[in-house]
């Protein structure tokens, strides 16, 4: 089961993937209603009255977000960077996670070393695509 804050981020998540602006926003505001998976059974906008109450639906809300979210795991800065790059974000050599500030740095091997818990937080958080005018 997910927790509230999961909850909310897999929720918001999953409108995303539906709307081109807005993102982010704690609502559904922009999204196609013919798309959203809770349009049927769980959106209390969408449910014929007298279909069912209100407290129902969101025990469906629920499911169907949670649902949602084993099947669209979150992708992760190592995600990305393999998916782009096609291979996982670590020295040949070493084996090691880059450092991130390698990425700006002249001298990678140098900086590399520098941290690891550093690295292995960055290669592991959500990967936040970049926006539009970024």
């Amino acid at each position: 089961m997910l927790t509230k804050e999961e909850y909310q981020k897999t929720v918001v998540r999953m409108w995303d993937s539906l709307r081109d602006d807005k993102e982010g926003e704690p609502n559904c505001y922009g999204v196609d209603c013919e798309e959203c998976p809770l349009r049927k059974k769980a959106c209390v906008m969408a449910i014929p009255e007298g279909s069912y109450s209100t407290v129902f639906s969101v025990y469906n809300a629920i499911e169907i977000v949670e649902q949602w979210g084993k099947e669209h795991p979150v992708m992760t800065n190592g995600d990305k960077f393999e998916e782009v790059f096609g291979k996982e974000p670590r020295d040949p050599s070493t084996r090691e996670l880059i450092c991130p500030r390698a990425f700006t740095d002249d001298d990678m091997k140098r900086s590399s070393r520098l941290c690891v818990g550093c690295a292995e937080k960055f290669w592991d958080a959500e990967y936040i695509p970049p926006k539009k005018e970024e």
